[in-house]
């Protein structure tokens, strides 16, 4: 498959848009120092592309070694990964490799998902973080999960359910690391009225939680809604919901008493979208209210992020 004319003259001239499959024939036909300049890029950036859609590329030696008719056999070109881009065009934004912290284990595993699964022996032994809401871990592996103790089972079966329909979709579910990609501060506290005490925050991962869609990585966050309560002082350092001890107007609270609003964790989940790859004040997120429940809107949850997907690489 080699090229004689190491000067690029019997090259094909480069088209607007090139295909996996005829990149990998030009990168083992021409040098990269002579075909990235044809294609109006540096032989570095064009190392990029092919490393972008997983193209192998002529180790250093190779085009010395094919003059002298000893270079050995092209490599083949593997199968295309779930959610890697499939052709190129030159201008367009690149999707680097994520290197993923699981890549020794199945992405699915017998009792579960191996994100939520790790994420769940992880949370096991967590404690509750500023404020007393959010559980926090010193792991850097677990998913982007906002949650306490009482909703965390329900939280790791929603993250389940969604990394598995995106995956039956086809694309790529997994921790980056390593990549240049952000996470945005994401507030999941409702706060309406003022309160003493520390601010609630939700934890922030020391890495995204992405989804590969089509090529464009896109950020995922969940969290369990912090809201406001007005509770009321009753002694021996206990507050309760201020409607109960409305209810109750016949109990007596010794000592001093008082009502002030305080966080409450709601028990309701929220999930949010970005992109971590650029800035992009585009959040699309999906909350549960009375009686709705994320887990029963998955498949038209995926279909939303496909399609915000769609629109931050036609703009980037």
């Amino acid at each position: 498959m080699t090229n004689e004319n190491h000067d690029g003259k019997d090259a094909p001239p480069p088209a607007a848009r090139l295909e996996r499959e005829e990149l990998y024939k030009l990168v083992w036909s021409v040098p990269g120092r002579i075909l990235g300049p044809r294609l109006g890029v540096s032989d570095s950036y064009l190392s990029l592309v092919c490393r972008s859609m997983a193209i192998p590329r002529p180790p250093p030696g190779y085009w010395g070694k094919a003059a002298a008719g000893k270079a050995g056999p092209t490599p083949a070109l593997p199968e295309s990964r779930a959610g890697r881009p499939t052709s190129w065009t030159r201008g367009q934004a690149l999707t680097s490799p994520i290197r993923q912290f699981y890549s020794r284990l199945d992405q699915t595993l017998e009792n579960g998902h191996s994100l939520v699964e790790f994420t769940r022996e992880r949370f096991a032994t967590a404690r509750t973080g500023p404020g007393g809401i959010y559980l926090t871990t010193r792991s850097t592996r677990v998913i982007d999960l906002a949650t306490s103790t009482t909703c965390l089972d329900r939280a790791l079966s929603f993250a389940e359910a969604l990394f598995g329909a995106l995956e039956a979709r086809g694309h790529e579910v997994t921790i980056a690391a390593g990549n240049l990609l952000f996470r945005p501060d994401i507030p999941f506290s409702e706060r309406r009225h003022e309160r003493r005490g520390t601010p609630v925050r939700a934890p922030r991962p020391t890495y995204p939680t992405v989804a590969i869609i089509r090529g464009t990585p896109l950020g995922l966050a969940i969290g369990e809604i912090v809201g406001e309560v007005e509770m009321t002082y009753v002694g021996d350092g206990n507050f309760v919901p201020r409607s109960k001890t409305l209810k109750r107007r016949t109990e007596k609270v010794a000592g001093f008493t008082w009502s002030e609003w305080r966080a409450h964790p709601t028990g309701k989940l929220k999930l949010v979208a970005y992109a971590p790859n650029r800035l992009d004040s585009r959040r699309p997120s999906w909350t549960e209210g009375t009686g709705t429940k994320l887990t029963r809107t998955i498949e038209e949850i995926v279909g939303q992020l496909e399609a915000f997907s769609d629109s931050s690489s036609s703009t980037a």
